[in-house]
Protein backbone atom coordinates (compact mmCIF):
# COMPACT_ATOMS: atom_id res chain seq x y z
CA UNK A 1 0.00 0.00 0.00
CA UNK A 2 1.29 3.64 -0.88
CA UNK A 3 1.07 6.41 2.14
CA UNK A 4 -0.23 9.29 1.18
CA UNK A 5 2.11 12.05 1.22
CA UNK A 6 0.46 13.92 4.21
CA UNK A 7 0.72 10.71 6.27
CA UNK A 8 4.40 10.38 5.55
CA UNK A 9 4.91 13.74 6.99
CA UNK A 10 2.93 13.38 9.93
CA UNK A 11 4.91 10.22 11.03
CA UNK A 12 8.08 11.60 10.76
CA UNK A 13 8.07 14.53 12.10
CA UNK A 14 7.48 13.32 15.88
CA UNK A 15 10.41 11.47 15.03
CA UNK A 16 12.17 14.17 13.91
CA UNK A 17 11.18 16.18 16.94
CA UNK A 18 11.73 12.87 19.34
CA UNK A 19 15.65 13.11 17.67
CA UNK A 20 16.40 16.89 18.56
CA UNK A 21 14.67 16.61 21.80
CA UNK A 22 17.26 13.61 22.84
CA UNK A 23 20.17 16.04 21.68
CA UNK A 24 19.11 18.53 23.69
CA UNK A 25 18.24 16.29 27.04
CA UNK A 26 22.17 15.05 26.20
CA UNK A 27 23.87 18.69 25.76
CA UNK A 28 21.97 19.73 28.99
CA UNK A 29 23.04 16.56 31.16
CA UNK A 30 26.53 16.81 29.70
CA UNK A 31 26.61 20.58 30.64
CA UNK A 32 24.87 19.80 34.30
CA UNK A 33 27.49 17.09 34.78
CA UNK A 34 30.42 18.97 33.97
CA UNK A 35 29.53 21.87 36.05
CA UNK A 36 28.68 19.38 38.95
CA UNK A 37 32.32 18.20 38.57
CA UNK A 38 33.46 21.38 37.97
CA UNK A 39 32.15 22.70 41.22
CA UNK A 40 33.33 19.70 42.92
CA UNK A 41 36.77 19.94 42.08
CA UNK A 42 36.65 23.89 42.55
CA UNK A 43 35.78 23.09 45.90
CA UNK A 44 38.14 20.19 46.59
CA UNK A 45 40.98 22.61 45.18
CA UNK A 46 39.97 25.43 47.63
CA UNK A 47 39.38 23.28 50.23
CA UNK A 48 41.19 20.23 50.32
CA UNK A 49 40.12 17.47 52.82
CA UNK A 50 36.80 18.63 53.02
CA UNK A 51 35.54 15.70 51.53
CA UNK A 52 35.81 12.09 53.07
CA UNK A 53 36.61 11.22 56.85
CA UNK A 54 36.02 14.03 59.44
CA UNK A 55 37.22 14.25 62.91
CA UNK A 56 34.51 12.98 64.71
CA UNK A 57 33.38 14.13 67.98
CA UNK A 58 35.62 12.18 70.59
CA UNK A 59 37.79 10.93 68.26
CA UNK A 60 41.48 11.26 68.16
CA UNK A 61 42.85 14.18 66.07
CA UNK A 62 44.52 13.42 63.01
CA UNK A 63 47.12 15.45 61.07
CA UNK A 64 45.87 16.21 57.77
CA UNK A 65 49.35 17.07 55.73
CA UNK A 66 51.42 13.96 56.89
CA UNK A 67 53.84 12.66 53.50
CA UNK A 68 52.53 15.98 52.43
CA UNK A 69 55.72 17.20 50.16
CA UNK A 70 56.16 20.60 48.79
CA UNK A 71 54.60 19.37 45.20
CA UNK A 72 51.45 19.78 47.66
CA UNK A 73 51.76 22.66 49.62
CA UNK A 74 51.58 26.39 49.09
CA UNK A 75 51.83 28.27 45.75
CA UNK A 76 55.16 27.56 44.10
CA UNK A 77 57.81 30.16 45.06
CA UNK A 78 59.10 30.51 41.24
CA UNK A 79 55.34 31.55 40.61
CA UNK A 80 55.45 33.88 43.69
CA UNK A 81 59.00 35.60 42.61
CA UNK A 82 58.15 36.12 38.90
CA UNK A 83 54.90 38.15 39.88
CA UNK A 84 56.81 40.16 42.05
CA UNK A 85 59.55 40.59 39.91
CA UNK A 86 57.24 42.02 37.40
CA UNK A 87 55.41 44.55 39.69
CA UNK A 88 52.08 42.66 39.48
CA UNK A 89 51.60 41.39 42.84
CA UNK A 90 50.47 42.09 46.81
CA UNK A 91 52.04 40.61 49.40
CA UNK A 92 49.89 40.35 52.79
CA UNK A 93 52.17 40.16 55.59
CA UNK A 94 49.13 38.43 58.09
CA UNK A 95 50.41 39.15 61.80
CA UNK A 96 49.02 37.09 64.61
CA UNK A 97 49.28 39.07 67.71
CA UNK A 98 51.62 37.66 69.80
CA UNK A 99 53.04 35.65 67.94
CA UNK A 100 56.36 37.38 67.52
CA UNK A 101 55.27 38.55 64.25
CA UNK A 102 57.52 41.90 64.85
CA UNK A 103 60.08 39.11 63.36
CA UNK A 104 58.48 39.27 60.24
CA UNK A 105 57.62 43.06 60.36
CA UNK A 106 61.94 42.89 60.50
CA UNK A 107 61.98 40.63 57.65
CA UNK A 108 60.61 42.39 55.15
CA UNK A 109 61.72 45.89 56.99
CA UNK A 110 58.20 47.69 56.99
CA UNK A 111 59.38 50.20 59.44
CA UNK A 112 61.73 51.49 57.10
CA UNK A 113 60.89 54.45 54.51
CA UNK A 114 63.36 53.02 52.88
CA UNK A 115 61.04 49.86 52.03
CA UNK A 116 57.85 51.99 52.59
CA UNK A 117 57.94 55.16 50.58
CA UNK A 118 55.62 56.84 51.79
CA UNK A 119 55.16 55.42 55.05
CA UNK A 120 51.98 55.87 56.45
CA UNK A 121 53.10 55.86 60.26
CA UNK A 122 56.25 57.33 60.09
CA UNK A 123 54.34 60.66 57.98
CA UNK A 124 51.15 60.52 58.81
CA UNK A 125 50.41 58.77 62.47
CA UNK A 126 50.26 61.99 64.20
CA UNK A 127 48.48 64.99 63.21
CA UNK A 128 50.54 68.62 62.60
CA UNK A 129 48.82 70.39 65.97
CA UNK A 130 47.84 69.21 68.79
CA UNK A 131 44.30 70.92 68.12
CA UNK A 132 44.04 69.05 64.94
CA UNK A 133 43.40 65.26 66.94
CA UNK A 134 44.06 63.22 64.28
CA UNK A 135 45.06 62.54 60.51
CA UNK A 136 41.73 61.64 58.54
CA UNK A 137 43.53 60.08 55.93
CA UNK A 138 45.56 57.98 58.67
CA UNK A 139 42.54 56.83 60.33
CA UNK A 140 40.90 55.80 57.25
CA UNK A 141 43.89 53.81 55.93
CA UNK A 142 45.10 52.45 59.22
CA UNK A 143 41.43 51.90 60.81
CA UNK A 144 38.71 51.85 58.08
CA UNK A 145 37.40 54.32 60.08
CA UNK A 146 36.14 57.93 58.35
CA UNK A 147 36.22 60.47 61.09
CA UNK A 148 35.33 63.95 60.14
CA UNK A 149 36.47 65.11 63.83
CA UNK A 150 40.24 64.29 62.33
CA UNK A 151 41.02 68.44 61.22
CA UNK A 152 44.76 66.85 59.36
CA UNK A 153 44.39 66.70 56.48
CA UNK A 154 47.61 66.03 54.95
CA UNK A 155 47.39 63.13 52.24
CA UNK A 156 44.26 63.46 51.35
CA UNK A 157 44.95 65.04 48.09
CA UNK A 158 48.55 65.02 47.47
CA UNK A 159 48.88 62.57 44.34
CA UNK A 160 51.94 60.43 46.88
CA UNK A 161 49.36 58.83 48.80
CA UNK A 162 46.66 58.20 46.21
CA UNK A 163 47.98 54.65 45.36
CA UNK A 164 50.90 53.90 47.75
CA UNK A 165 52.77 51.07 47.05
CA UNK A 166 53.10 49.62 50.79
CA UNK A 167 51.12 49.83 53.85
CA UNK A 168 53.02 49.18 56.46
CA UNK A 169 51.05 48.32 59.14
CA UNK A 170 47.25 48.44 59.40
CA UNK A 171 44.29 47.55 61.70
CA UNK A 172 42.99 44.98 63.12
CA UNK A 173 40.53 41.56 62.46
CA UNK A 174 37.41 43.52 61.60
CA UNK A 175 39.49 45.60 59.15
CA UNK A 176 37.48 44.40 56.38
CA UNK A 177 34.09 44.33 57.60
CA UNK A 178 34.58 47.94 58.72
CA UNK A 179 35.43 48.69 54.58
CA UNK A 180 32.58 47.56 53.91
CA UNK A 181 30.45 49.69 56.16
CA UNK A 182 32.04 52.90 54.77
CA UNK A 183 30.56 55.24 52.55
CA UNK A 184 31.12 54.51 48.77
CA UNK A 185 33.51 57.69 48.44
CA UNK A 186 35.63 56.69 51.13
CA UNK A 187 35.30 53.02 50.17
CA UNK A 188 36.56 53.49 47.20
CA UNK A 189 39.71 55.50 48.41
CA UNK A 190 40.61 52.49 50.39
CA UNK A 191 40.33 50.16 47.52
CA UNK A 192 42.11 52.20 45.48
CA UNK A 193 44.67 52.09 47.95
CA UNK A 194 44.91 47.87 48.04
CA UNK A 195 44.74 47.83 44.67
CA UNK A 196 48.25 49.67 44.10
CA UNK A 197 50.10 48.02 46.96
CA UNK A 198 52.76 45.84 46.92
CA UNK A 199 52.99 45.11 50.66
CA UNK A 200 50.03 45.01 52.85
CA UNK A 201 51.14 44.00 56.49
CA UNK A 202 49.31 44.35 59.95
CA UNK A 203 47.50 42.36 62.57
CA UNK A 204 44.62 41.77 60.21
CA UNK A 205 42.66 38.14 59.31
CA UNK A 206 42.46 35.91 56.16
CA UNK A 207 40.28 37.74 53.76
CA UNK A 208 41.44 40.95 53.30
CA UNK A 209 43.01 40.35 49.88
CA UNK A 210 38.55 41.07 48.83
CA UNK A 211 39.31 44.68 49.38
CA UNK A 212 41.51 44.83 46.54
CA UNK A 213 45.04 43.99 44.91
CA UNK A 214 47.00 43.65 42.16
CA UNK A 215 46.73 40.89 39.74
CA UNK A 216 48.42 38.52 41.90
CA UNK A 217 48.38 38.00 45.37
CA UNK A 218 49.80 36.12 48.39
CA UNK A 219 50.04 36.08 52.09
CA UNK A 220 52.66 34.70 54.65
CA UNK A 221 52.45 34.09 58.25
CA UNK A 222 53.56 32.19 61.31
CA UNK A 223 51.74 30.58 63.91
CA UNK A 224 52.87 30.17 67.54
CA UNK A 225 51.77 27.25 70.26
CA UNK A 226 48.59 28.13 71.12
CA UNK A 227 48.77 28.09 74.60
CA UNK A 228 51.06 30.32 75.48
CA UNK A 229 50.32 32.38 72.61
CA UNK A 230 47.00 32.84 74.31
CA UNK A 231 49.11 33.74 77.74
CA UNK A 232 51.12 36.47 76.14
CA UNK A 233 47.70 37.47 74.25
CA UNK A 234 46.10 38.00 77.72
CA UNK A 235 49.12 39.53 79.39
CA UNK A 236 49.21 42.21 76.61
CA UNK A 237 46.01 42.97 77.37
CA UNK A 238 46.06 42.83 81.08
CA UNK A 239 49.27 45.33 80.49
CA UNK A 240 47.01 48.10 78.75
CA UNK A 241 44.29 47.37 81.01
CA UNK A 242 45.91 46.73 84.57
CA UNK A 243 41.99 47.03 86.11
CA UNK A 244 40.58 44.32 84.45
CA UNK A 245 41.64 42.48 86.83
CA UNK A 246 39.65 43.93 89.84
CA UNK A 247 40.46 42.98 92.68
CA UNK A 248 40.80 39.00 91.06
CA UNK A 249 43.89 36.69 90.70
CA UNK A 250 45.36 36.20 87.46
CA UNK A 251 44.53 32.57 87.65
CA UNK A 252 41.21 33.39 87.68
CA UNK A 253 40.57 35.77 85.37
CA UNK A 254 41.97 32.99 83.07
CA UNK A 255 39.95 30.43 83.79
CA UNK A 256 36.64 32.88 83.64
CA UNK A 257 34.76 31.53 79.97
CA UNK A 258 33.14 34.95 79.07
CA UNK A 259 36.89 36.98 79.84
CA UNK A 260 38.02 37.58 75.98
CA UNK A 261 37.27 34.47 74.79
CA UNK A 262 37.92 35.51 71.64
CA UNK A 263 41.61 35.99 72.46
CA UNK A 264 41.63 32.52 74.40
CA UNK A 265 39.76 30.38 71.79
CA UNK A 266 41.35 28.98 68.80
CA UNK A 267 42.19 32.51 67.85
CA UNK A 268 44.66 31.71 65.32
CA UNK A 269 41.94 29.21 63.34
CA UNK A 270 39.18 32.20 63.66
CA UNK A 271 41.93 34.61 61.58
CA UNK A 272 43.15 31.98 59.45
CA UNK A 273 39.63 30.83 58.36
CA UNK A 274 37.34 34.21 58.48
CA UNK A 275 34.83 32.95 56.43
CA UNK A 276 30.49 32.22 56.76
CA UNK A 277 28.43 33.03 59.24
CA UNK A 278 30.24 31.81 62.50
CA UNK A 279 34.18 32.34 62.82
CA UNK A 280 34.05 35.46 61.63
CA UNK A 281 35.34 38.69 62.70
CA UNK A 282 32.90 41.83 62.42
CA UNK A 283 32.52 44.95 64.19
CA UNK A 284 29.79 44.63 66.79
CA UNK A 285 27.16 46.95 68.24
CA UNK A 286 29.92 48.54 70.61
CA UNK A 287 32.54 48.48 68.03
CA UNK A 288 34.90 45.87 69.06
CA UNK A 289 34.89 42.88 66.56
CA UNK A 290 33.30 40.03 67.85
CA UNK A 291 32.82 36.33 67.59
CA UNK A 292 33.09 36.05 71.18
CA UNK A 293 30.98 33.40 72.15
CA UNK A 294 30.86 31.30 68.55
CA UNK A 295 32.50 28.10 68.84
CA UNK A 296 34.95 27.27 66.93
CA UNK A 297 34.56 23.34 64.86
CA UNK A 298 36.23 21.17 62.60
CA UNK A 299 34.77 23.34 59.47
CA UNK A 300 37.08 26.43 60.46
CA UNK A 301 40.01 24.44 61.18
CA UNK A 302 39.81 22.74 57.74
CA UNK A 303 39.06 26.07 56.09
CA UNK A 304 42.22 27.89 57.76
CA UNK A 305 44.09 24.72 56.81
CA UNK A 306 42.93 25.13 53.33
CA UNK A 307 43.64 29.24 53.02
CA UNK A 308 47.69 28.30 54.46
CA UNK A 309 47.90 25.43 51.41
CA UNK A 310 46.49 27.68 48.63
CA UNK A 311 47.18 31.34 49.44
CA UNK A 312 50.01 31.15 51.03
CA UNK A 313 53.53 31.39 49.50
CA UNK A 314 55.31 30.55 53.21
CA UNK A 315 54.07 29.59 56.57
CA UNK A 316 56.06 29.86 59.70
CA UNK A 317 55.93 28.72 63.43
CA UNK A 318 57.70 30.94 65.94
CA UNK A 319 59.54 28.22 67.61
CA UNK A 320 61.55 27.80 64.68
CA UNK A 321 61.72 30.82 63.25
CA UNK A 322 65.50 30.95 64.28
CA UNK A 323 66.10 28.82 60.98
CA UNK A 324 64.23 31.90 58.77
CA UNK A 325 66.30 34.51 59.57
CA UNK A 326 69.85 33.30 57.80
CA UNK A 327 67.36 33.35 55.05
CA UNK A 328 66.01 36.84 55.10
CA UNK A 329 68.14 38.33 52.17
CA UNK A 330 66.70 35.50 50.25
CA UNK A 331 63.37 36.10 51.14
CA UNK A 332 64.04 39.84 49.98
CA UNK A 333 64.58 38.67 46.86
CA UNK A 334 61.81 36.62 46.29
CA UNK A 335 59.54 39.32 46.87
CA UNK A 336 61.71 41.92 45.38
CA UNK A 337 61.96 44.10 47.80
CA UNK A 338 63.70 47.65 48.17
CA UNK A 339 65.72 46.80 51.04
CA UNK A 340 67.46 43.14 50.11
CA UNK A 341 69.73 42.70 53.42
CA UNK A 342 67.12 43.44 56.36
CA UNK A 343 68.62 44.07 59.73
CA UNK A 344 67.36 40.89 61.63
CA UNK A 345 70.01 41.22 64.57
CA UNK A 346 68.97 44.97 65.74
CA UNK A 347 65.21 44.57 65.81
CA UNK A 348 63.67 45.42 68.77
CA UNK A 349 61.28 42.80 69.53
CA UNK A 350 57.99 43.29 71.54
CA UNK A 351 57.96 40.88 74.62
CA UNK A 352 54.80 41.10 76.69
CA UNK A 353 55.34 41.85 80.60
CA UNK A 354 52.92 41.12 83.43
CA UNK A 355 54.60 41.04 86.84
CA UNK A 356 57.96 41.91 85.56
CA UNK A 357 58.12 38.58 83.78
CA UNK A 358 58.89 38.07 80.24
CA UNK A 359 56.01 36.31 78.91
CA UNK A 360 56.96 36.11 75.15
CA UNK A 361 59.78 33.29 76.01
CA UNK A 362 58.03 32.09 79.04
CA UNK A 363 58.23 28.41 79.85
CA UNK A 364 54.61 26.48 78.91
CA UNK A 365 55.88 24.10 82.15
CA UNK A 366 55.57 28.17 83.63
CA UNK A 367 52.08 28.02 83.64
CA UNK A 368 50.01 26.48 86.27
CA UNK A 369 48.30 23.52 85.41
CA UNK A 370 45.20 24.00 85.95
CA UNK A 371 45.32 27.07 83.43
CA UNK A 372 47.44 25.27 81.47
CA UNK A 373 44.41 22.23 81.10
CA UNK A 374 42.05 24.64 80.93
CA UNK A 375 43.49 26.35 77.35
CA UNK A 376 44.45 23.28 76.02
CA UNK A 377 40.96 22.01 76.02
CA UNK A 378 39.93 25.71 74.65
CA UNK A 379 42.07 25.47 71.99
CA UNK A 380 41.47 22.05 70.17
CA UNK A 381 41.58 23.26 66.75
CA UNK A 382 44.85 25.97 67.04
CA UNK A 383 46.21 23.43 68.44
CA UNK A 384 45.70 21.11 65.18
CA UNK A 385 46.20 23.79 63.09
CA UNK A 386 49.69 24.52 64.53
CA UNK A 387 51.04 20.87 64.14
CA UNK A 388 50.02 21.12 60.72
CA UNK A 389 52.15 24.63 60.67
CA UNK A 390 55.13 23.04 62.11
CA UNK A 391 54.79 20.79 58.16
CA UNK A 392 54.39 23.69 56.51
CA UNK A 393 57.26 25.19 58.19
CA UNK A 394 59.20 22.60 57.63
CA UNK A 395 58.11 22.67 53.57
CA UNK A 396 58.67 26.27 53.46
CA UNK A 397 62.34 26.29 54.83
CA UNK A 398 63.16 23.20 52.23
CA UNK A 399 61.45 25.25 49.44
CA UNK A 400 63.81 28.65 50.51
CA UNK A 401 66.91 26.66 50.44
CA UNK A 402 66.38 24.64 47.46
CA UNK A 403 65.38 28.25 45.82
CA UNK A 404 68.63 29.49 46.46
CA UNK A 405 70.57 27.30 44.95
CA UNK A 406 68.65 27.79 41.85
CA UNK A 407 68.85 31.30 42.16
CA UNK A 408 72.69 30.40 41.96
Amino acid sequence: MIRSKSTMNSSSIPRKLLAVLALVIGFVLSAVIGWSNGQLSHQMRCYPHSFGTSLEEGAPPRLLLQGVNDRDGMIPLEIVHRAFKENRATLVVLRIMKTGSTGLQAIFSTRSPEECSPHLQKELQFPSEPSQRCNRLYKLLHEAVFDTTCLDMRGWDDPRWMQPDCLPFIGSPDYESRVYKLDHGEQDRVRTTFRGARIISGHVAYGIHRIGHKGFFAYLTQLREPVTRTVSHVNHFLRNAPHALNGTTWEKLMLEPSFLWFIKSNHQTRLLCNEGTRGRYNVGPKGQFTTSDEEVTEVHYRCALSHLRNTFALVFVTEQLHQVYPLASLVARIFNLKIKEPQIATTVFNPTIYSNVTVAIRATSDIPDKVHEYLTGLNKWDILLYKEAEVLHKISVDRLRNFEENLG
